[in-house]
């Protein structure tokens, strides 16, 4: 554990009363931790049941039926091999059926990423809209989303994790986080100089935190990490809004209606939640999107662990107690959530028109014409060439270059010249044309 005494004294908010106190500013380690959330009989109500018969899974079956897709290419062996290797991996990586105790829902057979025993709402998101679509003759790859959309809140929202029983898991980082203490923490006798994370560390339902071993401060410590970690994962509980755009695109493969008919309530009810938590209300980034690391789905984005340093030094530095305020003002536009979002309104726009809701489907053109262009007058830089983050104003951009920003290409959302800049990049050894060292 690492602790810094800093020399000043500052007032601070305790979470659960508006009295503040003065005390010496430490860094204080906390281990990475998990919140499970428990599951509730109203979650996925926005998604019909539909029980699905359990398939045999085989990738030999499904190449000797010509039912996945086959590569010919004359003197690249090594494309086909890595095609090859591809579905193979994708048929090893399939999760049996499941029903979630909480709701009575029946999750089907589902392709997973398996990068965990844990499914991530993105991963599922771009194994439809990928691979996925190209095997639905062969299995059900509906299940991937039905996990999620099976757990849908009733304020819309579709959580980031979930565990393999349907429960929400939300991840805090190892961090250091600032704290006031009366005095320097010291650990008991034999005590690691941290505080563990068993299972959840924080929970949201009783707000208790388990295992805190410092003796004389237990009060202290409890009453602003408790906070602190519930405004983090808070922050981070959602992933990149994809479901409609891979909806989409699987559509335009397996022609199925009415699963586009099963799943349009659910896409509806997403936005809501997505337009409501996470697009900036005021001010001149009104209308653009914001949304944290872990959430990004790309966790280790450098422009994106500024703001968590940043809210806790604005938060250390509180002479009065707005506390919970500050974690509420938001007034920083990300770059890649903003461009998702514009992907999403297309892919609502085209549902709703092949389902013949013709007001809808132009009302969500709209939209993505209106956030397209607010994100070339924000958020594009006309001498660094990019795309970038912005903070209070389009003025103050976030200059670090980073892959999200050809979010940009996919989207539709570059002109050409702009295009033709960014890819200069790509093939930049000073850029993104780096090294990158092989993983065991």
């Amino acid at each position: 554990m690492m602790m810094k005494r800093l020399k000043y004294c500052v007032s601070f908010l305790l979470a659960c009363s508006p009295v503040a106190f003065s005390a010496d500013l430490y860094e204080y380690k906390v281990e990475q931790s998990y919140v499970v959330i428990e599951g509730n009989s109203s979650q996925g109500s926005y998604f019909p049941s539909k029980p699905e018969p359990v398939q045999p899974v085989s990738y030999q079956k499904a190449l000797d039926n010509n039912q996945i897709p086959r590569l010919t290419i004359t003197g690249e062996p090594g494309w086909i091999h890595l095609n090859e290797t591809a579905w193979k991996t994708f048929y090893d990586h399939i999760r049996e059926p499941a029903t979630y105790s909480f709701n009575g829902k029946e999750v089907p057979v589902r392709p997973s990423s398996q990068f965990s025993d844990n499914e991530y709402f993105w991963d599922q998101c771009l194994i439809k809209a990928g691979f996925a679509r190209y095997a639905h003759r062969d299995i059900n790859t509906r299940g991937g989303l039905d996990s999620f959309f099976s757990v849908q809140h009733l304020n819309g929202f579709i959580p980031r994790e979930i565990l393999s029983d349907g429960r929400e898991n939300r991840l805090f980082p190892g961090q250091h986080l600032l704290l006031r203490l009366d005095s320097k923490p010291v650990p008991p006798p034999g005590m690691l100089n941290v505080m563990r994370g068993v299972n959840a560390v924080y929970n949201i339902v009783t707000r208790t935190l388990h295992s805190i071993y410092y003796r004389g401060q237990k009060s202290q410590i409890q009453q602003q990490v408790l906070p602190l970690i519930q405004i983090y994962t808070e922050e981070n509980k959602n992933n990149p809004p994809l479901a409609a755009h891979a909806e989409w695109q699987a559509f335009l493969l397996s022609r199925d209606t009415e699963r586009l008919k099963r799943v349009l309530n659910v896409l509806r009810e997403h936005t809501r939640w997505l337009e409501s938590q996470r697009q900036i209300k005021e001010g001149e980034l009104k209308g653009l999107f914001w949304q944290r690391v872990m959430a990004s789905g790309m966790d280790n984005l450098p422009s994106q662990f500024q703001h968590w340093k940043t809210f806790q030094t604005e938060a250390a530095g509180l002479e009065t107690p707005d506390y919970y305020d500050l974690s509420t003002r938001k007034n920083d536009a990300s770059f890649d959530i903003s461009a998702q979002m514009k992907l999403h309104y297309d892919a609502m726009a085209n549902i709703e028109a092949l389902l013949n809701y013709p007001e809808n489907a132009k009302a969500w053109r709209t939209k993505s014409d209106s956030l397209k262009s607010l994100i070339n007058q924000c958020m594009w830089d006309d001498e660094y060439h990019f795309y970038f983050n912005v903070n209070k104003s389009c003025n103050s951009k976030d200059r670090t270059y980073t892959l999200s920003g050809y979010w940009a290409l996919y989207a539709n959302i570059a002109t050409p010249s702009q295009a033709k800049a960014m890819l200069s990049f790509l093939q930049s050894a000073s850029y993104f044309n780096t090294y990158e060292p092989d993983r065991e």
